[in-house]
């Protein structure tokens, strides 16, 4: 009897988390991020453009996943300084040689030809000096501005990540405008397609298709909430219970579908 309660309690707990992940996402919550970090630049994708031809204009930029189509042509420049004289370093770059795109006006509009929950881009201005942008993202079914940042960049050396996530949310388009008339280059165009949960973050983890637990490298496809290879020693809890053996060989599958929203919690085993 013990057994058959605790079995149709946890059958009621699957569908009352299911009920509460399947429920509708309230307002995003938008962050900017400041810097190009590891974190950043682990939990998002680049689009290479140092194929693009030097000198060449470009109405879109592409990886096979998302396009990002401007509202004015960008002329290819760089590897900076090869046709733009200037570039930040590391940490406020990702890199003082990047390739970049030179927009000629001080203003411009970036579509995406899918909602994203991540987009950045590092921007300097074509004058030496410091000028004011201010750059909205904007999910265009509503049109909704999801949030904006507004912040003076140095054309000297200055180079700035403009850059932002939305949680609960997406956005689809990003406005830059500027102060200056003599236009600006911008460079490492980042995204992330797939929300990921707080506290996770993906790397080049094979056999794994999505993000990885705080404290797992994952060797190799494993089922959800168990290890295999070097992993010994950790096991599976549900809402701060350890599953038996028996039990978690029932619900793995059950189970699969919270893989992401960290229903499986890793911990040290004895």
């Amino acid at each position: 009897m013990k057994h058959k309660a605790f079995k149709t309690s946890l059958i009621l707990m699957v569908v009352l988390l299911f009920g509460l992940i399947a429920s509708p996402a309230m307002a995003g919550t938008f962050t900017q991020i400041p810097q190009p970090n590891a974190v950043y630049q682990a939990t998002t994708t680049k689009i290479d453009i140092s194929g693009l031809t030097l000198y060449q204009n470009y109405s879109s930029i592409t990886d096979g996943t998302l396009t990002v189509t401007f509202s004015s042509p960008l002329e290819k420049r760089g590897p900076v300084p090869t046709g733009w004289a200037t570039w930040s370093s590391p940490p406020w770059s990702e890199s003082a040689t990047p390739d970049v795109l030179f927009a000629t006006s001080n203003s411009l509009n970036m579509t995406l030809s899918q909602p994203v929950t991540i987009l950045g881009f590092e921007l300097e201005p074509n004058t030496f000096t410091s000028e004011n942008y201010t750059v909205d993202f904007v999910l265009m079914s509503g049109p909704t501005i999801v949030g904006t940042i507004n912040m003076p960049i140095d054309g000297s050396a200055g180079a700035r990540l403009v850059a932002a996530s939305v949680t609960g949310g997406s956005f689809d388009k990003v406005k830059i405008v500027g102060t200056p008339a003599l236009g600006f280059a911008i460079a490492q165009v980042r995204y992330s397609i797939t929300p990921v949960p707080p506290g996770w973050s993906k790397g080049n983890k094979k056999g794994w298709s999505g993000s990885t637990p705080p404290g797992l490298d994952k060797k190799g496809k494993t089922p959800p909430g168990f290890d295999k290879g070097n992993k010994n020693g950790w096991y599976l809890t549900l809402l701060g219970r350890r599953v038996s053996d028996n039990e978690a060989g029932g619900l793995s599958a059950r189970f699969v579908l919270f893989k992401r929203y960290k229903r499986f919690v890793p911990k040290r085993g004895t």
